[in-house]
């Protein structure tokens, strides 16, 4: 197995990891993270047309990767709703929870079973994420992470945007094998900025475009890019069991984002969760094979 696979999944948690950490900073700008996906649709077609165009395209699939786009927007949106809520050290972890909840699925309505070493995995992630939030471990603590409001309201959205994101990667994986080159990346990416355009329309704040947050956008959208591209050129030459845990370090790079740039204050129960999530999903992929 070549090193510059296993360092383009490196580059791809870390892109990941950095754009999250610039919507960030910028939570309140429902325009911010629109612009990042303005600027990926416009990097991925570039690419399309450089690798000289569409070629075959199973067009009957394209609905398909819409609502895959359809779920990645919504998990997108979940982010940013998290982090007007609270750190990026700490929220983080608990938006990518989504590779976790998929055997799940699997389980529940394709009827694959569950091996003890995916159960033990599945219940270590879920551990660490309740270590990484919670403020006291007793039953009544729980119960406050299911009121209506409080301070836990951004780990509920958290929560929620794993979930929807399970579901997108389901009918991801459905058409990924379907198209050649660049093309599925161009389409994926032209859908998800075609959806968040659609539900800015539906949002109830209408807030100005400060143009100068361009910069911001300029990079936050190359990275998202990048994010995508690196990680699914990396997978058609790494094993999915190698893939997935190694890139969970994103939840690393968002830690010290939030601590070195963001200066937020990170608990040591926040770092023994996050280290429980990369431990409980390592078991989990490596329970695929």
């Amino acid at each position: 197995m070549q090193l510059e696979y296993l360092l383009m999944i490196v580059g791809s948690a870390f892109m990941h990891a950095s754009y999250n950490a610039l919507m960030k900073t910028r939570a309140r700008d429902y325009y911010l993270l629109s612009g990042f996906f303005v600027v990926a649709t416009l990097v991925a077609w570039g690419k399309v047309w450089w690798d000289g165009g569409l070629g075959t395209v199973p067009w009957q699939a394209l609905p398909i990767v819409f609502l895959a786009a359809l779920f990645y927007v919504m998990y997108q949106m979940f982010c940013n709703k998290a982090y007007r809520m609270g750190d990026i050290s700490s929220l983080y972890p608990l938006t990518v929870l989504g590779p976790v909840l998929i055997p799940v699925w699997a389980a529940l309505f394709l009827s694959e079973r569950l091996g003890l070493q995916a159960i033990a995995g599945i219940l270590l992630t879920f551990l660490g994420a309740g270590c990484i939030k919670l403020n006291a471990l007793s039953w009544k603590e729980v119960r406050r992470v299911f009121s209506r409001a409080g301070e836990y309201a951004g780990a509920r959205w958290a929560l929620a945007a794993s979930f929807v994101y399970s579901i997108g990667a389901i009918f991801d994986k459905a058409c990924v094998g379907a198209f050649t080159g660049s093309a599925y990346l161009g389409f994926i990416i032209l859908f998800m900025t075609l959806n968040m355009l659609i539900a800015l329309g539906f949002t109830k704040d209408r807030p100005s475009i400060n143009l100068s947050s361009w910069p911001i956008v300029l990079v936050g959208g190359v990275a998202l890019y990048l994010s995508f591209m690196l990680f699914r050129t990396a997978l058609k030459e790494v094993y999915v069991s190698i893939a997935t845990p190694l890139r969970q370090v994103s939840i690393l790079f968002a830690m010290a984002f939030g601590v070195l740039i963001l200066r937020e204050r990170i608990r040591a129960t926040a770092v023994l969760g996050a280290l429980l999530i990369l431990v409980g999903v390592s078991c989990l992929a490596l329970a695929r094979h």
